[in-house]
This record gives C-alpha cells, structure tokens and sequence, in this order.
C-alpha cells in the first residue's frame, strides 16, 4: 500500500500538541476505503493518511509498485476533510501487511506443540 504524507499548510496545525487525534474512517460503504490518519509528529510539517489497503503485491517488487488509484481517492478525501492540507503528497512510501483470505485473524494452538499460540492477520479491521 502507499503511505502517504501531506504538508500542513500551516505547520503543527494537526499534531498531538494540537490535540489531534489519530483515526480511521470507513469513507464508503460500497467501495469499502478505509482511511486512516496520523498527527504529524513522524515528519514535522506532514500528516499521515493512507487508505488501509493495497493491491496484491509480491514482495520482491514491492519498491516497485506503480498503483496509485488509492492516492486519487485520498486527494478527494483531503480536499473535502482537510482545507489545511496541500491536496498533493509530499512523500509516498511503500508498506506491506499480511492479511487472512478472509479477513479474520487467526489465533490458535499449534497442531502438534499446544504450548505453542500462532496469530497472524493483524493488519485487517
């Protein structure tokens, strides 16, 4: 998935000593985009916000992904939901997470060893 960071026009504007919250959003039903964001502490000046999912992607070609559907939604987002954004990423990185088939998380005793707990899938709301 992209990771995506957007300068503050006004720089601190949306960061924790501000009071700024870190969320996630469910901003269609039907296309099912989950958006989240965090204050801009990591880089100074840039918030976080990224859709939640990405394309299948191998992961030696990961550095490689040219999908950037994801960023056309949160451009809109950003033009609707926050005025005091520039609308463009200032940095894109890359970021990969494992997800179950069906998006549960799987939580279980080893077949052979019960002293053994295995989870997997934690990347998924």
């Amino acid at each position: 998935m992209n990771v995506c960071y957007w300068r503050e026009k006004v720089p601190g504007s949306y960061n924790v000593q501000h009071r700024f919250p870190c969320f996630i959003q469910l901003e269609s039903e039907e296309a099912k985009h989950y958006i989240y964001g965090l204050p801009s502490n990591e880089y100074p000046g840039l918030m976080k916000i990224c859709c939640h999912k990405g394309p299948e992607t191998d992961p030696d070609e990961r550095d490689r992904q040219t999908e950037r559907g994801d960023i056309d939604i949160l451009q809109r987002y950003i033009i609707r939901c926050f005025p005091g954004l520039v609308p463009i990423p200032a940095v894109v990185e890359s970021c990969m997470y494992t997800v179950t088939p069906d998006n549960h998380f799987v939580l279980a005793h080893h077949p052979t060893h019960s002293n053994i707990v295995i989870g997997a899938g934690f990347s998924d709301p």
